[in-house]
């Protein structure tokens, strides 16, 4: 990893192939997909982000990286007007600590469809699921 984030763009590619053929589903590997997502999306590029989620999601062989891939996943592809598709991903979050979050960015979803009762129950979730002594964070945009 530590080579990965050290290195020139042209040498992140050899790295990620090299990743992918031999670590394929390690968290290095996630990472990595993770990081190239995060450039694409500050390129504005969003629908080649919305595949390397996908991809990750393929790979990913750890819970929790899968769901932090699906919340990344579902704020891509509410950017992109797919809702339906950004609603049955966060669906599928089961960690504990990320639950409250998926439900947050549910209520958010439904608030922009005019789903308002919806929301409103997603909200309420998202609140009973923080454990006590949490405080209730607002996920940034996908942008930022």
């Amino acid at each position: 990893m530590r080579n990965y984030l050290e290195s020139d763009s042209e040498r992140r590619e050899a790295i990620v192939v090299k990743l992918s053929q031999d670590y394929s589903g390690s968290s290095a590997h996630v990472l990595v997909l993770f990081d190239q997502a995060k450039k694409k999306i500050a390129n504005g590029e969003l629908f080649e982000a919305e595949r390397l989620f996908e991809d990750a999601l393929k790979i990913s062989e750890e819970a929790m990286l899968r769901d932090l891939a699906l919340i990344r996943l579902a704020k891509i592809q509410n950017e992109l007007e797919k809702t339906e598709n950004a609603l049955a991903a966060l669906a599928k979050v089961k960690t504990k600590g990320f639950l409250s979050w998926a439900l947050e960015l549910k209520g958010d979803i439904h608030t922009s469809r005019r789903e308002i009762e919806l929301a409103h129950q997603s909200y309420e979730r998202a609140v009973d699921e923080l454990e006590e002594g949490c405080l209730l964070y607002t996920s940034p945009s996908p942008r930022d």
